[in-house]
This record gives structure tokens, sequence and C-alpha cells, in this order.
């Protein structure tokens, strides 16, 4: 068996990163795999290389009937039907919806789906209703999921040192934002809350990431908060955190938040569909007077680690897939 994930480009991004953690698994059950795009960020291939992941240029890609396509984006759909529409011999197909789209969008795209595909990979709850009207092949419920870099024994040591670095003290209290600043991931939210707790000495607010709208954080930093911009490694800095603030609102399976319950974190995130899903009732708030209520009730409880009973690890990719190849 060998198998084929299609992306457009090597680049960071979502789909991206799904196609690394699906290759991780692959190797983990010694199954030949390549991700195949055109070329593009010399550093994803360099992250690629570093995790012993193959990769091809698509102009390099000859599939045969024996072969497994991860498909990942929908240009690459559109080439397989074009392809494959009218064979009787083809690669075992799989599509992954990685985005929410239109009724008229998923009307179209579901007819290439389920012409020329042999699964639909959905990787969140909140597109149950399209799914079911418009997908006719059959379903697999595979969440998105994020393999940690350091083992349990590695956490404590990682934790004490990044917490030096930022000159934090033992009985700090740090709450982390990480992402993209872009419209819908409410940005500005961890800036008013910082101000609601300028009073607290001991409440520190960490912020990781970059984007459209850093003038919200570059404008109103003090000295409460932390921004460290884009960072390589999210995940040591999770391990030095001690609650992790989530205040996007649209999202089909997020990433970051998915990180910090595999970092067994306290986390405070918005009432929408995909954090009940993921998050515990607890955890979850209507807006940003109740998140900051929510924030010094953890403090107070000096609350800072969590074992989350919905973890999507390494574990849990490597049971998703091999259901999806063995069923």
């Amino acid at each position: 068996m060998r198998i084929f994930q299609l992306l457009d480009k090597f680049r960071f991004g979502g789909g991206e990163n799904v196609a690394v953690n699906y290759a991780k698994v692959l190797n983990k059950l010694k199954i030949e795999n390549y991700i195949v795009a055109e070329y593009f960020d010399n550093k994803f291939l360099e992250n690629l290389e570093k995790n012993k992941i193959k990769y091809l240029s698509k102009k390099n890609l000859k599939e045969n009937d024996k072969d497994t396509l991860f498909v990942h984006t929908n240009r690459n759909l559109l080439k397989l039907f074009l392809k494959y529409k009218f064979k009787n011999k083809r690669p075992k197909i799989y599509y992954i919806q990685h985005l929410n789209y239109s009724k008229k969008k998923m009307s179209i795209l579901s007819k290439m789906i389920n012409s020329i595909c042999d699964g639909f990979i959905q990787i969140t709850p909140i597109i149950e209703n399209n799914m079911s009207k418009y997908i006719k092949i059959k379903k697999y419920f595979f969440p998105n999921f994020y393999i940690n870099k350091y083992s349990i024994n590695e956490r404590d040591s990682i934790r004490n040192k990044i917490r030096e670095q930022l000159n934090f003290l033992p009985k700090d209290y740090v709450v982390t934002f990480s992402g993209m600043f872009k419209k819908g991931k409410n940005v500005s939210h961890i800036i008013k809350l910082a101000k609601e707790f300028k009073e607290y000495n001991n409440i520190k607010f960490l912020i990781l990431g970059d984007g459209p709208e850093n003038a919200i954080i570059k404008n109103n930093l003090q000295k409460n908060i932390i921004w460290l911009g884009l960072v390589d490694d999210v995940e040591k800095y999770l391990l030095a955190t001690d609650l992790y603030f989530f205040s996007s609102i649209n999202e089909m399976m997020p990433m970051a938040l998915i990180e910090a319950i595999n970092a067994n974190l306290p986390i405070v995130a918005y009432n929408t569909e995909i954090n009940k899903y993921l998050l515990e009732y607890q955890f979850i708030v209507e807006n940003i007077e109740e998140a900051k209520e929510r924030i010094l009730e953890f403090y107070n409880l000096d609350f800072r680690t969590y074992n989350h009973k919905n973890k999507f690890d390494f574990e849990f990719g490597i049971k998703n897939l091999k259901k999806i190849l063995w069923s």
C-alpha cells in the first residue's frame, strides 16, 4: 500500500498541518506515504525532512489503482474528478473536508465527491447537516489531532526553563492566547482582559502570534502583557502556561484549542458548537465579562492543570486512521 496526500503547495497552514500529522501516524504504522504538492516554502520542506516525512512534487506523482489518495483541497478534487470520472480503475480516494461550505458550493462539491471518492472524512461535528444531505458515500468522523513533541517526563523542566526565560515567578498565574491576529479571532478580548487584571500583580498575559490585526496588540502593551510574536514551538510555551484563553468563535476544528487540551490546561472559551463538543461545561463562558469571572475563579483556586476527558493526540490519530484504512 502507498498513500499520497494531495495538497496545493508546500506551505504552513491548517490543512498542511493535518497532512503532516497523518504522515507521522502513517510512518508509525510503517505505511509508505508521501505528501504531494507544488514547491513553495523551503522552511516547510525542512520541517518535513526533520520529521522524516517523504514528499513529492506534483509532476512526479504517478499513482495507480492499488494506491490510496487523501485529498485535502478542492483543486486536487477537481483534477481527480476530470481524470477518473470515466475510468473503471482508479486509486482509492478519500476527501477531507477542512472548511464549512455554503449549500450551493457543497452541492457542487458533493457531485464530484460522490462520483470518484471512496470515503468522506468529516473533521468536525458542525457540518453534520450539510454532510448528511449531500454526501452519499461512506463517511468517517475523524477530528483533527495534535501530536505532542514532549514527553511527560520532559514537561516540568521545560516549564521551569521557559518561565525563567520570561521572568515569571512560581506564584505568577500565566494566561496564554495564541493564534493569527485576524477577523474572527477576537484578539482585542485578550487585551481587554489584561486591562481588567492590571491590578493583579501575579496574573500575566502571554500572547503568541501575529497577523493583520497586530496593531491591537502593539498599541495596547502594558506591564502584565508579554507578546512574543510568531513562535516556532507553541507547545513549550503552553507548558509554561496556567490557563489558556480561546476567544475565536468561527472554527471548524481549532488546532490551537486541541493543543491546549493536550497540554492539560484549564481553558476559558466562548459558547460555540465546536467548543462545547471539545470542552467540559466548566470551561465555557457566554461573554468577556464571564471570561473575566472564570479566570479570577481559577486564579483564586490556583487551578493550573486539568486532565481533559477528550484527548486528540497521537494514539487518537492512530486509532482513527486504522479505522479508515482497514474498514
